[in-house]
């Protein structure tokens, strides 16, 4: 019994064996071994871009003034370049709807528009691109411009003083405020000291009082424009002067004819005659008694028209 116990053992330990061995071993014949997979590359390709050359060299003969710089307005958009008799189109292309490139050719000026718009708070720098095509290749270039934003100069600009440049003789009124792209403009008016002895700003800010002189005295009036919290001012030149008579604005206008414009009451033209040495007719500015006139006027006319 104790020996047959023995050999059963021995058989189970043998089995025991087998099966590691079968495990760690050689591989179960019905297996495949799984290979790498491999893959052919693509073959490389070269791209000749000789055939751009003569668009290139072409294009880089495109001069576009405004290139780098800051603008404020529309801005020309050269719609051709010339190669011998050749004339080649230049399509332009903007990244942003700052700078809307036109569709037609001003054919006066050979060049798209680019319609500028002015952003509201920061400068902004637009690109341009110009393509070609040229001897069967193609080409394109970039340009920059700056758009800047409206600033209380371009306020300035469009802001009209009455009385620049003119004559006053009494008080007047100036505004203290305006509109520009729908935003407030305020004006702060002051006199240099140049001129404080001929015109004062009332209390009010708004009035101007003249003192009146004998003799035409050139004066200056100061404004400070204000806009979206910038400050800048500008001077403006006038004529102080007294209240003229009838007559006195008679001599003005005769003397010196085109420097303003008069309204006169009370005064009618009146034929004065011929002269046949210089074949025209002449005319006075006269009251309605046909007394105290003044000469102002020749017309070239027959003397049958008088």
């Amino acid at each position: 019994m104790k020996k047959f116990l023995s050999r059963a053992a021995l058989g189970v330990a043998a089995v025991g064996v087998f099966a590691l061995a079968s495990c760690n071993g050689t591989p179960d014949p019905t297996t495949t071994e799984e290979k790498p997979a491999t893959t052919t590359p693509e073959p490389t390709t070269t791209v000749d871009d000789s055939v751009n050359e003569a668009a290139k060299k072409l294009l880089a003969n495109l001069i576009f003034e405004a290139d780098g710089t800051a603008v404020t307005g529309d801005v020309s958009l050269p719609a051709y370049l010339a190669s011998g008799d050749t004339q080649v189109t230049i399509h332009w292309e903007s990244d942003s709807e700052l700078v809307k490139v036109g569709t037609t050719i001003d054919e006066a000026k050979g060049a798209f528009t680019g319609a500028v718009s002015r952003p509201e708070d920061k400068a902004v720098t637009v690109t341009l691109t110009a393509s070609i095509t040229f001897a069967g290749g193609e080409a394109q270039r970039q340009f920059t411009v700056l758009v800047n934003p409206y600033s209380v100069s371009d306020a300035i600009d469009s802001f009209t003083f009455t009385y620049n440049g003119g004559t006053v003789e009494k008080d007047f009124e100036v505004p203290t405020s305006f509109k520009f792209n729908n935003q407030d403009v305020t004006i702060a008016w002051s006199i240099p000291d140049s001129s404080k002895e001929l015109l004062s700003v009332d209390a009010d800010g708004k009035t101007i009082h003249v003192v009146q002189q004998a003799k035409r005295e050139k004066a200056q009036i100061k404004a400070e424009f204000t806009y979206k919290g910038e400050t800048l001012s500008r001077n403006y030149r006038l004529n102080v002067f007294h209240v003229r008579t009838a007559l006195e604005l008679l001599h003005t206008f005769y003397d010196d004819p085109g420097a303003e414009a008069y309204t006169l009451k009370g005064y009618v033209a009146h034929k004065a005659g011929y002269d046949a040495s210089y074949g025209n007719g002449y005319l006075y500015i006269v009251d309605q008694t046909l007394e105290g006139g003044y000469y102002v006027y020749r017309a070239y006319c027959s003397q049958d028209v008088l």
